[in-house]
């Protein structure tokens, strides 16, 4: 472009030339014009080129400064103008003449010279792969969406088109191809895309990802113009037979776009604040495998057992033959005798010689797995509530979880597993490694979802419930999405309708589980007092000791089943029944050592012979000493044998005083040493009086 602008420079000043010479000598050499009343004065003739060759100076200056042309052509333009109004004032004063001739050809080929010598001292073309307004010929729109994105994140890309789409509407998204400067990381773009909305002044919720395009030094940014995500997608699957080796849809991307997931051979994380959409996703997900004939679903709900409740309805109405789920564990100890039981499968998995045969035959050492020898998923709602069981217990919880997550994938035992949030405290490293599916919805602090990704996305706003970031596989890009709605009437229907051919547990998980035994699962635990004595207030440590720990899963949900099942519209709710204790609460004006004295009196005498540094005669009722808890211990025992929480509700209800069960059962092993125990422990973990124990 700026080559034309020489040449045209440089013809337009020569051939300019030789009419203004001609037309001004003409001008001269005329005495008189038809319209003078007598001819130009030969004194004023001669000045009249040079007037009008520095009119035409000044006019080309202004032109250059108007026009922004390259100002070295513009003033050899007035040059050329004055030298040519010079030698016309010759020529009107002297007359013709060959040596005015040659020196009008000499003017004309110095213009010339000149031209192209101070076209070459010009400044060279722009490179057209640089921003400049002159050479840019691409269209505006294309040009302010580069200089937004440009803006947004800091980054020189290139855009080379611009265009729409959108499942919905024409304008939902907004695709733009660019081209980003070589050697720049492609994490520094995406980590500040969350500013292209803003700059853009689009709504909340809508969002900004990047994909890499199909050619080198290629990026695609997907813009959403509208919030395509604020519409559930709600559930939809058929009610037919499926497989765990299928994948199935689990959300819906920014674009439109199904998301899939396979949990065959993956782990999968979901993190969110409270009321960000986890558990309606894992019962989507749920509601997914009980189509799955090759498929068990066990899931430990310690939350207050509120997402499996929906699994549990039709079994508990009639309406079905058995539960949605396979196994539901609602307390620590069922959810540690679930979890060992699951990493015993996956061991013997390993060695077992079914387990050799069926790898054999599909040439793989990924265990195949069909209707008669099926996968397990473990299914961890609010992993933060597992978490939380403290002491040894809570360690065994999460190195059983860690060990599911690193034996189990060859041997076709998953975990899914979700949390309120990703730090060590609530979901373990180990965990998190071989977790390669990871959905994070809404989260609260925004620095929080690299625990859960790995990665921190942009800074988008997500309004909607049940939208976050997702990974369907390592390595993979993040994608915004929103995952399924599942109400309960499709989870009924579901339940319903695949009860004829959901998937039970093959013979060898079941005896694997019946010969499990609580020294198994507690291993070195089993000396331990406390971990004793807590055991003994678990049904599922009984029915574990007793080998019936999976037989009777359903029959330790039995109250609650069965108060499901009276549920109907035309049922009004109960009243709450008064809690039953061993001996009903005394009049409070009573001090604690006269509501024992007269027991103590005709058993065993005054306990407080022996001292205690807690005890103080003049205390008030608040101050509670070691030898008024053991006189109330006495009185609970008095009925007969108890466990320690029902003794220690006797002496919290005798004393008015909180007293906690590990106090109580310090002291209940002091009471039972000695030569004259006061107490004994039954084979059964309850303790009675000495001397009164049952025939």
């Amino acid at each position: 472009m700026a080559k034309q602008d020489q040449n045209w420079d440089a013809q337009s000043t020569a051939f300019a030339a030789i009419p203004t010479m001609g037309l001004v000598a003409l001008l001269t050499k005329f005495p008189k014009f038809p319209w003078q009343q007598q001819a130009i004065s030969p004194v004023l003739a001669w000045w009249h080129p040079i007037t009008i060759a520095a009119a035409i100076a000044v006019a080309a200056l202004a032109v250059s400064a108007v026009t922004r042309r390259a100002m070295p052509h513009c003033a050899m333009f007035a040059v050329a103008v004055t030298a040519i109004g010079g030698w016309c004032s010759w020529i009107g004063s002297h007359d013709w003449s060959v040596n005015a001739i040659v020196a009008g050809l000499g003017i004309i080929a110095s213009v010339m010279v000149c031209q192209i010598v101070v076209g070459g001292m010009s400044p060279k073309a722009a490179d057209p792969d640089k921003d400049d307004d002159t050479t840019d010929n691409r269209p505006k729109s294309i040009r302010d969406t580069e200089a937004v994105i440009r803006k947004a994140i800091g980054v020189d890309v290139s855009v080379t088109s611009v265009t729409s789409s959108g499942p919905r509407h024409s304008r939902d998204m907004m695709h733009v191809t660019a081209i980003i400067p070589a050697g720049t990381n492609t994490h520094d773009i995406t980590t500040k895309l969350g500013n292209l909305p803003a700059a853009m002044h689009l709504r909340p919720g809508c969002s900004a990802t990047a994909a890499i395009g199909d050619h080198q030094g290629e990026i695609v940014f997907n813009i959403m113009l509208k919030n395509t995500l604020s519409t559930a997608n709600l559930f939809d699957e058929p009610k037919t037979p499926s497989s765990i080796y299928e994948p199935f849809q689990v959300a819906v991307d920014s674009l439109g776009n199904p998301v899939e997931i396979c949990l065959r051979l993956y782990s999968m994380l979901i993190g969110g604040s409270p009321d960000a959409g986890k558990t309606t996703l894992i019962r989507a997900i749920a509601t997914h495998f009980m189509r799955c004939q090759d498929t068990l679903i066990w899931m430990i709900d310690l939350n207050g057992g509120g997402a499996s409740e929906p699994f549990l309805t039709t079994y508990a109405d009639g309406r079905s033959k058995r539960p949605g789920i396979d196994w539901v564990a609602t307390e620590p100890w069922e959810a540690l005798c679930m979890l060992y039981a699951a990493t015993e499968i996956a061991k013997w998995r390993k060695m077992s010689p079914e387990a050799i045969r069926r790898k054999r035959q599909s040439g793989d050492e990924v265990l195949r797995v069909d209707k008669d020898f099926p996968a397990i998923i473990v299914i961890i709602d609010e992993g933060k509530e597992m978490q939380n069981v403290p002491g040894a217990i809570g360690a065994l919880i999460r190195a059983y979880t860690n060990e599911i997550g690193e034996i189990g994938r060859n041997e076709a035992v998953r975990v899914i597993l979700s949390a309120l949030r990703g730090t060590s405290d609530a979901v373990d490293k180990a965990f998190r490694i071989v977790a390669a599916i990871r959905f994070c919805l809404q989260l609260i602090e925004h620095g929080e979802y690299i625990h859960f990704l790995d990665e921190t996305p942009p800074k988008t706003a997500i309004v909607d419930r049940g939208v976050g970031w997702i990974r369907t596989k390592t390595g993979e890009q993040l994608r915004i999405a929103r995952g399924m709605l599942v109400d309960r009437t499709i989870i009924d229907d579901m339940i319903i309708k695949t009860d004829a051919f959901r998937a039970v547990i093959d013979r060898w998980g079941g005896q694997i589980i019946d010969n499990l035994d609580t020294i198994d699962v507690i291993g070195a635990l089993k000396d331990n007092p406390e971990i004793q004595e807590a055991m003994q207030d678990s049904q599922a440590m009984q029915d574990l000791a007793d080998g019936a720990l999976y037989t009777n899963r359903w029959g330790r949900l039995k109250d609650k089943i069965d108060a499901m099942g009276a549920i109907g519209d035309d049922i009004e709710t109960p009243a709450i029944a008064p809690r039953t204790r061993l001996r009903q609460p005394e009049p409070a004006v009573y001090r604690p050592a006269d509501i024992v004295s007269s027991y103590l009196a005709d058993t065993i005498g005054n306990l407080d012979d022996e001292p205690d540094d807690d005890t103080d005669e003049s205390a008030d009722v608040t101050q509670i000493g070691a030898g008024t808890t053991r006189a109330a211990i006495l009185a609970a025992l008095k009925p007969g044998p108890a466990r320690v929480v029902e003794i220690t509700d006797a002496v919290a209800t005798v004393t008015q005083q909180a007293v906690s069960k590990q106090r109580v059962s310090t002291l209940l092993g002091k009471m039972a040493s000695g030569d004259r125990p006061a107490v004994s422990k039954l084979p059964d973990g309850r303790w009675s009086l000495a001397g009164n124990r049952p025939a």
